[in-house]
């Protein structure tokens, strides 16, 4: 069925008609949503189907330094902060952002007029219109603290849960992109403008290199990342080796699955390939150094601090526990 939120999915499976009479059998194998988009049952079967990225709940909030943006994903069981941006920034940051949910806090509302009406004197107005034309819904207290309450009560988690904070400091880092700006260049899909993102990669890339490619136009990365991803793609141009495939694979969805069991065999290849590809350039004199220098772009993608070595022994140890696993499913088949 549809609401005005999402697509919901309710599947029952009913035994068929035997010749002794036995209890009918009836599940609930999914319940899919954007905040969670992945249908169950697939464990057992050779299917792989591709679910796309969950989207997060949202919180807006304002403080002496400028608007803040907080993102949850209840999936992974993270969240992101980043304070004093514009209000033309924010506005593009929803506008390249879909959210499963949309929360204002109260401090968007006690503006410099001393008033209460959001938008007055043109003060916010660019921000009301935007979210306006969304439902969301306001909430008040701690911008982070009450809004991981309100996710957790959407999603029916338990208070004990908790979210593990991935906030990549801003500092020396450039100012994101201006509404105006990405919107001329084609960074922000609009009607009459090509898409910059068309011109700039292969007609048959798509999917995660896309997103990455436009979240570093949008929010252009400290000096420090920015000149470790240009010696990257230098030594990549210049190797004399074959170069891995760079197995593209969603954390989302693979976090998800595993969580619950729903892993199959594809999944576990797809992750003993990433890792053999990770151990594979380690292993290369040309490709190690590559490797290093994505460490730190890594970070600030995912949040997830690591050292090279922790990368390379863990690397190790999952490798063989996946071959393992594997060889056992071959068995079982």
């Amino acid at each position: 069925m549809a609401t005005s939120w999402c697509l919901k999915c309710i599947v029952e499976e009913v035994q068929g008609p035997t010749q002794a009479r036995t209890r009918k059998s009836r599940f609930i194998s999914g319940h899919a949503h954007p905040g969670s988009p992945y249908v169950f049952g697939l464990v057992g079967v050779d299917h792989d189907l591709d679910f796309p990225e969950p989207m997060p709940v949202v919180g807006i909030s304002r403080s002496a330094s400028g608007y803040c943006i907080n993102l949850v994903l209840e999936t992974m069981k993270t969240y992101s902060s980043e304070d004093g941006l514009t209000e033309e920034a924010i506005v593009a940051k929803l506008r390249t952002c879909r959210c499963h949910h949309l929360f204002l806090h109260a401090s968007l509302r006690n503006n410099s007029s001393g008033t209460c009406r959001w938008g007055e004197f043109g003060e916010g107005g660019l921000l009301w219109g935007e979210c306006s034309a969304r439902q969301f819904e306001w909430f008040e207290g701690n911008p982070v603290n009450d809004l991981l309450l309100k996710v957790k009560e959407l999603y029916g988690l338990d208070d004990e849960v908790t979210f593990r904070n991935v906030t990549v400091s801003s500092e020396n880092r450039p100012q994101p992109l201006t509404l105006g700006t990405a919107t001329q260049i084609g960074a922000i899909p609009t009607d009459g403008i090509p898409c910059l993102l068309k011109v700039l990669l292969p007609s048959n890339c798509s999917g995660l290199p896309v997103l990455y490619i436009r979240d570093l136009l949008l929010n252009p990365p400290a000096y420090e990342i920015a000149s470790a991803i240009q010696e990257t793609c230098k030594l990549m141009s210049n190797v004399t080796c074959s170069i891995p495939e760079f197995t593209c694979v969603s954390s989302a969805k693979l976090v998800k699955l595993l969580e619950q069991r729903e892993a199959n065999h594809i999944e576990f290849c797809r992750i003993k390939n990433v890792l053999d590809e990770i151990l594979n350039m380690y292993k290369n004199s040309e490709l190690s150094e590559i490797l290093k220098l994505l460490m730190d772009p890594t970070w600030v993608a995912t949040g997830l601090k690591i050292d090279f070595e922790t990368l390379v022994s863990s690397g190790i140890w999952l490798f063989g526990l996946f071959s393992y696993k594997l060889i056992l499913l071959g068995k079982k088949q």
